[in-house]
């Protein structure tokens, strides 16, 4: 609707002549089609370069008045109004621009994407303070649009941060009818998740038992990783209610996340489809889901023979992580995966993964450690597709594979998983688990920085990892220049 350059002239002014050619007759047949005839030339003339500076201005001046003449016969014709938006707004006149987008607004008021062209018309032109008024006018009439509000907040954040709280304490007037505080806060999940858990707590506090204020401050824990606080708001909503099918999956989510498979797979399977017609988001979520909730329900008892089996064994290596300022502890599977656990062990004594920030924290999935602008003389062959092969529940540590379709293709950089991954089994080396400071990990941003890498405990016997140099071919790491692992537990003793 609102565009600044010649190129995006073009694209309304072909939409423009393409509804008009599919609308039925205007009562003034002539004037429509000299309408179409004009504009149909003037985007000729603009695409062949033959038309700029003042005498495209001029052509514009031309082609707004007769469009305006168009319009005070014919003021509901929506497709004059998307023509006279754009043309006031090649020639910057805030008042046309204004005036054509509350007609098209009050014309069909479910056109939200008009109404955020309004808005970025005006932060354009760098005057946030008229793009927030023009969202604000809009949210009047769309109070619940959680479009209008994303715009609305990602304005806010940039150049006024103060207003958001105001505006999200102005929409708290009756516990009853919370919806536009609903609606405020769920676009707030999107844009700035962690500062909506604190909100979500406001308007829980100030609407305790409405139904949809708990799942949308259930569905804010969920997805800043509070699995277990989310679970927690969810058991305490009436049996009723926790059985709608939306908040059913949220519920077999947060079960799923924290191992409680058998009732997470009871949970989403009891889902009657039928119940979800025309909802066909949630019914692909729960279709794909499935199979992977029933995959680690039959894969986690294996998971914790190991786990039991290896808990008094003093053989795999111990790791000490210090994220911003916490600590996270590690076990290393050197049996499943020795060569892995070697290569990392070797960067990691020499200090290669202190101070380094997670290149990338995916809220819900996992976060990635490792330095990406690093030139790597290596690649890792994959420890994967084996009987003794783990696999991906929360708090795995899998290395990163750049290429997916090459299993060998892991260097330096590795992953913490904040949720079950059974879609990754079988296709990465996983070398280890968390075994204290799962919860760090979930609370990780994307500055969160790892402080130091301590290693508690490591094997004695001393292993030199066997890698993939830059010609193809498996060598010792040491013939690289890089110094193998120790057999000494400790990072203060200096390596051979």
């Amino acid at each position: 609707m609102l565009h600044l350059s010649s190129r995006y002239l073009i694209v309304w002014l072909c939409l423009f002549l393409v509804a008009m050619q599919e609308a039925p007759p205007a009562p003034d047949d002539i004037d429509i089609e000299k309408l179409k005839q004009n504009a149909n030339e003037l985007l000729k003339k603009v695409q062949m370069g033959q038309l700029a500076g003042e005498a495209k201005r001029t052509k514009l001046i031309e082609l707004s008045r007769q469009t305006r003449r168009f319009l005070s016969r014919n003021p509901d014709n929506l497709d004059a109004w998307l023509m006279s938006a754009s043309i006031c707004g090649e020639l910057s006149d805030e008042a046309c621009v204004d005036a054509s987008a509350r007609a098209i607004a009050r014309l069909n008021p479910q056109y939200i994407q008009g109404g955020l062209q309004w808005a970025a018309y005006y932060m354009d032109r760098n005057n946030p303070t008229r793009a927030i008024e023009v969202l604000d006018e809009l949210l009047e009439g769309n109070p619940t649009s959680l479009m209008y509000y994303n715009a609305w907040l990602i304005t806010a954040k940039a150049y006024e941060p103060s207003l958001i709280y105001a505006r999200f304490k102005e929409l708290m007037v009756d516990p009853e009818a919370p919806e536009e505080a609903i609606a405020f806060l769920t676009a707030m999940q999107k844009s700035d998740p962690w500062a909506a858990v604190d909100l979500g707590g406001e308007l829980q506090a100030w609407s305790p038992t409405h139904p949809e204020v708990l799942l949308v401050a259930a569905r804010g824990l969920r997805g800043t990783n509070q699995f277990h606080k989310a679970r927690q708001m969810i058991e305490d909503m009436p049996d009723e209610i926790r059985q709608e099918p939306h908040i059913a999956y949220l519920y077999s989510d947060c079960l799923y996340a924290d191992h409680h498979f058998e009732k997470a797979y009871e949970i989403l399977s009891s889902i009657d489809f039928s119940d979800i017609e025309g909802r066909p988001g949630l019914e692909r979520r729960i279709r794909f889901m499935l199979p992977l909730r029933e995959q680690a329900m039959n894969r986690w008892p294996r998971e914790r023979e190991l786990r039991a089996s290896q808990s008094n064994s003093t053989r795999n290596p111990r790791i000490k992580l210090m994220v911003d300022g916490s600590p996270v502890e590690l076990e290393l599977f050197i049996d499943e995966s020795p060569n892995t656990v070697a290569a990392f062990l070797a960067r990691a004594r020499k200090g290669d993964y202190d101070g380094l920030p997670f290149m990338r924290v995916h809220t819900g999935f996992r976060s990635i450690i490792g330095n990406m602008n690093e030139t790597v003389q290596y690649t890792l062959p994959a420890e994967i597709g084996l009987d003794n092969s783990r696999d991906f529940f929360s708090g795995t540590v899998s290395m990163y594979m750049p290429n997916p379709g090459d299993p060998d293709s892991s260097t330096t950089q590795w992953c913490l998983y904040h949720f079950p991954a059974p879609h990754l089994n079988g296709t990465r080396n996983v070398f280890g688990r968390v075994t204290n400071g799962l919860e760090t990990i979930r609370a990780m941003k994307e500055d969160a920085v790892l402080d130091s890498v301590e290693i508690l405990r490591a094997p004695e016997i001393e292993m030199d990892p066997v890698v993939i140099n830059s010609e193809g071919q498996r060598v010792p790491l040491s013939s690289l220049g890089a110094r193998p692992t120790s057999p000494s537990g400790s990072t203060d003793q200096p390596t051979p």
